[in-house]
């Protein structure tokens, strides 16, 4: 039996009735996390302490970029704001940054 997801031969994903609710109820808890005031100014500190990250460790957008194998509106986005950044990515930056995880979450 297939899980709630799976690809057919095509590598086309599918999605069962249940993992479409599952994720249509994942995506409303993120929307009303996202309209919560506290969310967005803690979320405005994380983007001010990547920022000062880079400005720390001397590197230009461009630079972070090119380390990142990304273009720079990969990273001038995450800066403001218009893309949010999963754990991978600030894994990444982390390490490109020299910092550890904690210093973007505290």
């Amino acid at each position: 039996m297939l899980g709630p997801e799976y690809r057919g031969k095509n590598g086309i994903l599918f999605c069962s009735d249940a993992g479409r609710d599952a994720f249509r109820e994942r995506l409303a808890i993120i929307r009303t996390a996202l309209k919560d005031p506290t969310y967005r100014q803690r979320y405005r500190e994380f983007l001010k302490r990547l920022r000062k990250a880079r400005s720390d460790a001397g590197l230009t957008q461009v630079d972070v970029a090119k380390k990142l194998r990304r273009p720079q509106s990969f990273v001038s986005k995450v800066e403001s704001g218009e893309r949010r950044v999963d754990v991978v990515e600030l894994a990444e930056f982390a390490r490109l940054y020299r910092n550890p995880l904690s210093f973007f979450v505290s």
